[in-house]
């Protein structure tokens, strides 16, 4: 299976035009990098969904870096977040270095 084919992106796009009122979050990491950049390179993207950097793949593992991807941070008409290791004693540094990205 290969998530940049663009039948599986094809696939995904029906899937989320057809739960409008799902938020479907995409979470980018090397695994999912494929998918990501094939979702980017459409012209249009539905409003349900929103992408999350999260490195870590949901393990918890704090981030040594935020990503500076310009696909990512210079984009106005996507939905982003980051997340990896986010707790009470790290939050306020992470958002000061994910404003920084």
């Amino acid at each position: 299976e290969n998530l940049g084919e663009n039948a599986t992106i094809q696939s995904f796009l029906r899937t989320t035009a057809a739960h409008t009122k799902l938020e479907f979050i995409v979470q980018k990491n090397e695994e999912t990098l494929p998918l990501w950049n094939g979702l980017l390179a459409q012209e249009a993207l539905p409003e349900n969904i929103v992408f999350l950097h999260d490195e870590s793949k949901g393990t918890g593992k704090e981030a040594s870096a935020w990503s500076t991807d310009p696909q990512f941070v210079t984009s106005s008409r996507k939905i982003v977040g980051y997340a990896g290791g986010i707790k009470p004693a790290n939050v306020a540094k992470v958002a000061r270095d994910t404003m920084k990205a």
